[in-house]
């Protein structure tokens, strides 16, 4: 019996405990930077695999059926090309069917290579194009997660304390009314007049409340704490201390700097002649080809209107630009983890008063008990001071939610993945 009533618990707490995940997702297919970061991860992952997969040719079928000299005619031209490190190598044939029969032409391969195309810098700004785009995913994701996270502590902030205003309602409520029967004996108009703004005071404050629940997630305490293990779990397994390792827009910078430094080492070819060279066979030539040629090819623009001096200019200047800014990224960054600490520090000093706050109020309500029991105060005037004490658990709960906050900015600053270790995948 009990194993029957184990299964039915866990079936029934299950969408519950897989709730908060399932609002996480929700929130990155809904979210358009993450979801064009996504897009930008895959076009450049494309690019990556494609470079690798050089092997693998590109193959393209054309064909054409025309009408010639009273018969009809089809033409197909089968082609295969490579890419290899600036080598484009093109392999094709044609073959024709017309009334007369059919007929291949013969297997053609021409190979071709610019000698100042400059392949190694090339595949640095597609390497760090592609490490930017992770950076970005990463980064959109852990901000969703963020915001989520900051969104359910203050939705159940938000909803704790309406719950303690509307017992301070009630309660004021009732001392409203005794005061109203005594009026003019032992309470003045005055105070009746004082407790009635107080009433007015205290609902507009839940209203306040309820418009800021407007949209916001429902949060149950199963939820929270649902987001407080998550949070543990990313935490626990989180790196402490100032490293920049993990963040891969700083590599894609670096890599970026690296190829503006070989294109401005190399802006003298500007004003060389761009060699090309160029082989290609033909299986059936014509009578008057040759079955395999080599050239070489020599471009010189000798006279320009200033497009050569001005390409070395920004070229020169792109090295300067993205050297400053690595070195403004990296100061960016120390004064915002600067900064952070600086508010873990405050935080602290805060919750320590806070605290001793919360001493104040508890040794207030005890006395005013001691006092409840020598008839000195009524039972309405003890449930308020409860209420003050309520508030001032919420506010170190509050500051509690602020600290776990500030944990998060430090990974995210820092550049962990902090979903992965919750299961999300892109």
């Amino acid at each position: 019996m009990r194993r029957i009533v184990f299964i039915i618990v866990l079936l029934i707490s299950y969408p519950v405990m897989a709730g908060f995940l399932n609002i996480l997702k929700e929130r990155l297919e809904e979210d358009t930077q993450y979801l064009q970061a996504l897009k930008n991860l895959k076009i450049a992952q494309q690019k990556i695999q494609a470079g690798r997969s050089w092997f693998m040719p590109y193959v393209q079928l054309n064909s054409r059926l025309f009408w010639e000299d009273g018969s009809l005619a089809l033409s197909v031209n089968p082609t295969m090309s490579f890419d290899v490190e600036g080598w484009k190598v093109s392999i094709s044939n044609t073959f024709s069917v017309d009334e007369t029969g059919d007929s291949w032409q013969g297997w053609s391969i021409s190979i071709d290579k610019n000698l100042f195309e400059f392949e190694d810098v090339e595949d640095l700004e597609g390497l760090a194009l592609y490490l930017q785009s992770v950076w970005d995913v990463k980064n959109s994701k852990n901000h969703v997660f963020r915001a989520l996270v900051e969104e359910i502590f203050d939705a159940w902030m938000t909803h704790e304390r309406m719950n303690v205003i509307r017992k301070k309602l009630e309660i004021r409520k009732r001392i409203l009314k005794k005061k109203t029967v005594n009026e003019g004996v032992n309470v003045s108009g005055r105070e009746i007049a004082i407790e009635e703004r107080e009433l007015l005071s205290l609902e507009s404050n839940i209203r306040a409340l309820e418009q800021k629940l407007i949209g916001a997630v429902e949060v149950s305490e199963e939820l929270l704490d649902e987001v407080l293990e998550s949070v543990r779990n990313v935490l626990k397994n989180g790196a402490y201390g100032e490293s920049w390792d993990l963040r891969e827009d700083l590599e894609a910078q670096k890599l970026l700097l690296k190829a503006a430094e070989l294109r401005k080492k190399r802006t003298f070819v500007e004003y060389l002649p761009t060699p090309a060279l160029s082989f290609s066979w033909l299986e059936k030539p014509a009578p008057s080809q040759h079955n395999l040629t080599v050239g070489i090819s020599l471009s010189w623009s000798l006279i320009d209107k200033g497009e050569r001096s001005v390409q070395i200019e920004t070229t020169n200047l792109e090295y300067e630009i993205l050297k400053v800014k690595l070195e403004k990224t990296f100061e960016e960054l120390k004064n915002q983890w600067g900064a952070l600490k600086k508010k873990r520090e405050i935080l602290d000093l805060e919750k320590r008063m806070k605290e001793m706050d919360l001493s104040l109020a508890l040794s207030d309500l005890e006395k005013a008990r001691r006092k409840l029991e020598m008839g000195l105060i009524t039972c309405d005037e003890l449930e308020l001071l409860e209420m003050d004490v309520r508030e001032k658990e919420l506010e170190i709960r509050e500051q509690e939610f602020e600290g776990i906050l500030l944990e998060l900015d430090a990974l995210i600053l820092k550049g962990l993945d902090i979903t992965s270790f919750l299961g999300v995948e892109e």
